[in-house]
């Protein structure tokens, strides 16, 4: 029903790929309108394999469908996360009347305004740091509660967002808890220790004197959560290179990490985005992790704090309302 051959020769007519599309296309505005976020291609696959409709292997006919049924205007553009690296910045556009514009700005102060951080009432600075796009629309609303920093690691390699990340921390007087959420691979397992070691090599060229205090915690994806959650495993260990680490012809196949992980999980490996079969369970995982640093009689204080800033705030903003 929802993945259809389309019909050949005479018999393919724009109207016959419409009424094909169809289904999948209506199923998949059904789900986005249950969902805060909108998820990446291939995150849309996961979400429709949780549901049934596509296996593992029909995964690139899916994301294919789903192109073709947004140049046709079945499905809206924003359907899918935009990839930030490709957004296009600079120009000028015109603005809207001046008194609009002023109106906007006063209006939006008291979401602003604030005295203080969550910092200030837990001790501690905590950011995320994850390996696949959709877990920061996935996570979006514990972070957004907890005031929690993410960023989108797409492998652990920028030199810039390392050194961003190390002049963040040395701002704040206080420890600093990375927590890292990532795919069950080798490379996830390990990653605690290696982003430590990137982190090292860039202190000199961040301009720091100091080292800020930083811990890493990973918080998944474990196999405990891919078996309790009945996520996928896929079979292999290939990598983005498209070599795959349980072959003895990779030349890190001998390697202690690979070999530990062969030993106890086999060949074979689950990615984060399969998380998107159960969002809520994702963010039970996250706020395990977080509140073992923030208790709730913290969050509840620090929000009380935040609720009087935006009295505050929204009173001066009524008083300017009352004069212009």
């Amino acid at each position: 029903m929802f993945l259809q051959k389309f019909k050949r020769g005479r018999a393919s007519t724009l109207e016959s790929v419409l009424e094909i599309l169809k289904p999948l296309t209506d199923m998949i505005e059904e789900e986005r309108s249950n969902l805060s976020f909108s998820p990446t291609l291939r995150g849309w696959c996961y979400v429709l394999e949780g549901l049934g409709i596509c296996s593992k292997g029909e995964f690139s006919e899916v994301m294919s469908r789903i192109t073709r049924a947004r140049k046709l205007g079945l499905l809206p553009l924003d359907i899918t996360a935009e990839d930030d690296t490709r957004c296009t910045s600079g120009g000028c556009s015109i603005s809207q009347t001046l008194e609009r514009l002023v109106r906007n700005a006063l209006e939006s102060i008291p979401w602003y305004y604030s005295t203080t951080t969550i910092e200030e009432y837990t001790g501690v600075h905590i950011e995320l740091f994850v390996e696949k796009l959709d877990l920061v629309g996935m996570l979006q609303d514990v972070t957004r509660t907890y005031k929690i920093p993410v960023t989108c690691s797409r492998g652990w390699s920028d030199l810039h967002s390392r050194a961003a990340l190390l002049r963040r921390c040395a701002d704040y007087d206080m420890p600093t808890v990375i927590l890292m959420f990532g795919d069950h691979d080798p490379g996830g397992l390990s990653i605690t220790d290696s982003f430590k070691d990137n982190l090292d090599d860039l202190f000199i060229a961040s301009g720091l004197k100091v080292m800020p205090d930083i811990n890493f915690e990973r918080v998944g994806l474990n196999a405990s959560d891919i078996d309790e959650l009945g996520l996928l495993w896929i079979d292999g260990l290939e990598t983005s290179s498209g070599k795959d680490l349980a072959s003895p012809s990779h030349p890190d196949f001998k390697s202690k990490p690979v070999q530990d992980y062969l030993s106890l999980y086999g060949a074979r490996k689950c990615e984060a985005n399969a998380l998107l079969r159960c969002p809520k369970e994702a963010e039970k995982i996250l706020l395990r992790a977080i509140k073992v640093h923030i208790s709730d009689s913290q969050l509840i204080a620090y929000q009380e704090h935040q609720l009087k800033d935006r009295q505050e705030a929204t009173q001066a903003v009524n008083k300017v309302f009352a004069v212009i």
